[in-house]
């Protein structure tokens, strides 16, 4: 394997048992933390931005920039939430029908007072 990656067995032994650097365990519990805020409820349509502001709220330290790369880096993004569209056009020329004569009320009268009973389509 040595010769295949051109480096002695010496070199390649001390990086396969080399302990993790500090840099590397920070930017891991960090992603941990980006992670934990980023799937609470509601919060998983929240930018780096918004992701590091609750991270600042929480005490812990770090550069927005450093949030956007470990969530860009991790493939966290913010959910889009779609602009409201309105489908129902009231600029026809149509006829607009009316409730009351599609509707027949049956109401009941008693001696001391009336009760609507239910609303049925008139054939």
């Amino acid at each position: 394997m040595c010769d295949v990656l051109d480096v002695s067995r010496s070199g390649y032994n001390a990086w396969r048992d080399r302990t993790e650097s500090q840099h590397s365990q920070r930017r891991k519990s960090l992603e941990m933390q980006i992670r934990k805020v980023h799937n609470t409820k509601r919060k998983d349509n929240f930018g780096s931005p918004r992701v590091y502001q609750e991270l600042k709220k929480m005490g812990i330290l770090c550069c927005e920039n450093t949030v956007a790369k470990i969530m860009k880096q991790a493939g966290i993004q913010a959910k889009t939430t779609k602009k409201f569209k309105m489908t129902t056009d009231s600029n026809h020329s149509h006829p607009v029908a009316v409730l009351a004569q599609r509707l027949l009320v049956v109401i009941i009268s008693d001696s001391q007072s009336t009760h609507l009973c239910g609303l049925y389509p008139s054939r």
